[in-house]
């Protein structure tokens, strides 16, 4: 079982959860960890803060669970997609077409998180089946569904499968151009695994601002052409009027 969460200001608001091992989803007391606002369907399940997310519709599906709702500050509906996709080739096409008619069919804000049973290219497998049509498939789904994804830290691979010898990028979350507007600095993280194979995936849409970026110098860099030329030019050029220790800081950013 693993969880992805959907972060606010206030803390996580929403968490997507696929392979609960339950068919009946009902024999999992939800509301015992988190209040009283859950969707389920087979072995997909959602939860969410409902001091942050209220829930306006729900669409289950074989192999996803849609919660369509409003969230604090965002004036037009949310629609979050837990997806698990099936293995079968001809099955994850079927989907793929389900899901983009349904985000055609409805105005708003879609985010589609969990898990895709695909890569995107070759470096997302490690000692692993690589079949090129499958990736095909699934990035014209995301071209034609026009949706795109954050850059994932923490780890480059999602699950760990025979031993921990092979290595794939299941798992992920796309998001269409409004959510992006919305969220342009959010974050996505991989974390630790503990009980499952799966990676946890965690996605803040808080913005996390340290101050200035830290001035980094490579010493790769010494041995580039024309460099000794680029420092003089920067150095010549800039301007400032102001504290020496600013000035010295714009100046290490101009360079």
């Amino acid at each position: 079982m693993w969880v992805k969460n959907i972060k606010k200001e206030h803390g996580v608001g929403f968490i997507a959860i696929q392979e609960t091992m339950f068919s009946d989803g009902t024999r999992i007391k939800f509301t015992k960890y988190w209040g009283n606002s859950e969707g389920r369907s087979g072995g997909i399940a959602c939860l969410w803060d409902p001091g942050i997310f209220k829930r306006i519709d729900t669409i289950k599906h074989r192999y996803f669970l849609l919660i369509c709702g409003t969230i604090k500050g965002v004036s037009e509906r949310v629609h979050v997609v837990n997806v698990y996709a099936p293995q079968s080739t001809s099955a994850k096409r079927v989907l793929g077409e389900q899901l983009k008619d349904l985000e055609v069919s409805r105005e708003g804000v879609w985010i589609f998180l969990g898990g895709f049973n695909q890569v995107r290219s070759a470096e997302e497998r490690r000692k692993c089946i690589f079949d090129p049509t499958h990736v095909a498939d699934f990035n014209s789904f995301i071209y034609e569904a026009n949706l795109s994804e954050y850059i994932m830290n923490g780890f480059k691979f999602t699950i760990w499968l025979d031993g921990d010898n092979k290595l794939s990028k299941l798992d992920r979350m796309l998001v269409c151009d409004k959510f992006w507007g919305l969220w342009p600095t959010a974050t996505l993280r991989a974390l630790p695994r503990n009980l499952s194979d799966h990676c946890p995936l965690l996605l803040s849409t808080t913005s996390s601002n340290y101050g200035h970026i830290p001035f980094k110098f490579f010493n790769a860099w010494l041995h580039k052409p024309g460099l000794d030329n680029i420092v003089r030019s920067s150095v010549s050029s800039f301007t400032f009027a102001g504290a020496p220790d600013i000035a010295l800081a714009g100046k290490l950013r101009c360079i």
